[in-house]
This record gives structure tokens, sequence and C-alpha cells, in this order.
């Protein structure tokens, strides 16, 4: 039997995003340059960054491409941009939470992220 303990980290992570977050049910796939694309379950999201769960647990402070998608207010929504990983937080059975910070977008505009927050 495996055991994991939590170590508190030095700020409330929650804070590090000044921008109000909204609880998402979608999805996502994450990748770099030449290497595989992981698929994510995408949890909340903001203007400034996005929460995912994933099976493993990726490197920190590396961009990543990120697609997200999901469903709101009745239609499709999908979104690309660059982020950087800021942390990753191992959340028993659910796998691993990153936090990811936008850094610029591949496509669309900050409009696009707002068709998932209205």
């Amino acid at each position: 039997m495996r055991e994991f303990m939590e170590v508190a980290p030095a700020r409330e992570l929650s804070e590090l995003r000044a921008s109000a977050r909204i609880r998402v049910n979608g999805w996502a796939t994450v990748r770099q340059t030449a290497s595989p694309a992981y698929k994510a379950r995408l949890f909340d999201l903001s203007t400034e960054g996005a929460s995912l769960f994933l099976d493993d647990q990726l490197p920190l402070r590396q961009t990543y491409h990120l697609t997200l998608g999901g469903y709101r207010n009745g239609r499709m929504v999908e979104v690309q941009v660059q982020a950087l990983c800021l942390h990753a937080t191992l959340v028993g059975a659910s796998g691993f939470k990153h936090g990811f910070y936008f850094q610029n977008f591949r496509q669309g505009s900050p409009s696009d992220i707002g068709a998932f927050l209205g």
C-alpha cells in the first residue's frame, strides 16, 4: 500500500491568479514541440490561466501548447494558447493538478477565453 503526503505550499496557490476563476468541465491537450501530446481534464479557467488534471506530472517552469475545449452556453468552444506550467500537485486518484499561466495566444484572442467565461 502506497501513502502520499501532501506538502502545503509556501504561498496559497489559489491566489496566484488575480482574475476570477470559473469551474469548467472540459478537456485539453498539452504538448511541447516534438513531444507526444497528453490528454487532460480542464478544471478551472480565468483570463490569465487554467488548471488541468493529468495522469502524469509535467516538468515545471516549461512552456506548453494547450488546446482547451468544452461546452459553454450550449456551444462548443476551443482555444489554443501557449502557457507556462507553474505548479503540479498530486490530488489522490484524480491525478496531478497543474497550474498554467497563459503567455500568448496562438490563435484567437482573449475574447475566445471570454467565450468560456461568459
